[in-house]
């Protein structure tokens, strides 16, 4: 048995592909319902995004909160995504477009070369312990580890990346999710789109916040196949000091990036 109860995965990155990256990736901090489908927001909606209704009941997975794009809601844990982060990969995209050759000195790309996580809490309400979530993001992809929200009272796992299916609307998948120390494992999943269908993302319902704080491992890899083609293939990495960030999240008292 995995670590994890779910699933997801992408393929490394090179050459001019990296601005494509940080183009999707930025803006899904920015608004991470950029689309139009309807996607799963565990945390409720975002910046810019309406809850529209559940998903329904499928095998291993549990119903959860639908959101679509819809004008802006600053409540949610994401409505907060552009803060510092988020401005900072907006502006190295507009500004490096045409600027290659110091790619790999500048700062920013740096970080996203080698992977790094942040944080996202409900701001009017940072002491509830409702919507903490945490993401680390890298060339690879991103993985997002989302707790307990309004509607919804249980975690969920999400992967993105460019190489992910991105189907025209929500789709329950069967997934290969293979972690390296234990044997593979089939499971459903939730195939979504995000960023107007540049991303393609999987996600995950767990039991509960406490089972994925106790899946997180400090170095932990994910390798998702679909129909024996491999669509992701992310590690994250300090994963022990992301698991106390949002811990102490769900404790009410968050972590700024």
């Amino acid at each position: 048995m995995s670590r994890y109860e779910f699933n997801f995965a992408t393929p490394y990155v090179t050459g001019q592909r990296w601005r494509i990256t940080l183009a999707i990736l930025c803006s899904v901090w920015l608004s991470s319902g950029a689309h139009a489908q309807a996607f799963i927001c565990p945390t409720g909606p975002g910046f810019g995004q309406r809850q529209v209704g559940m998903t329904g009941g499928s095998p291993g997975l549990t119903s959860i909160p639908l959101c679509d794009e819809d004008a802006p809601d600053a409540t949610s844990s994401e409505s907060n995504a552009g803060d510092g982060l988020g401005n900072a990969l907006a502006g190295l995209v507009k500004n490096q477009m045409d600027q290659m050759k110091n790619l790999e000195k500048d700062p920013e790309f740096i970080k996203l070369r080698d992977g790094y996580w942040a944080f996202f809490h409900n701001k009017k309400d940072p002491n509830s312990g409702k919507n903490c979530s945490a993401m680390f993001m890298s060339l690879k992809g991103a993985v997002q580890i989302s707790g307990p929200g309004t509607s919804y009272q249980h975690a969920v796992l999400v992967i993105m990346g460019l190489n992910i299916p991105r189907p025209k609307k929500l789709e329950v998948v069967k997934v290969n999710l293979d972690q390296g120390e234990s044997a593979p494992q089939n499971t459903f999943a939730w195939n979504y789109t995000v960023v107007d269908g540049q991303l393609g993302a999987i996600g995950f319902a767990v039991p509960s916040i406490e089972a994925a704080l106790a899946g997180m491992k400090d170095e932990l890899p994910f390798k998702v196949s679909m129909d024996g083609k491999v669509v992701a293939d992310v590690i994250y990495y300090d994963g022990l000091k992301a698991r106390s960030a949002l811990q102490q999240c769900l404790n009410g008292h968050p972590v700024e990036n």
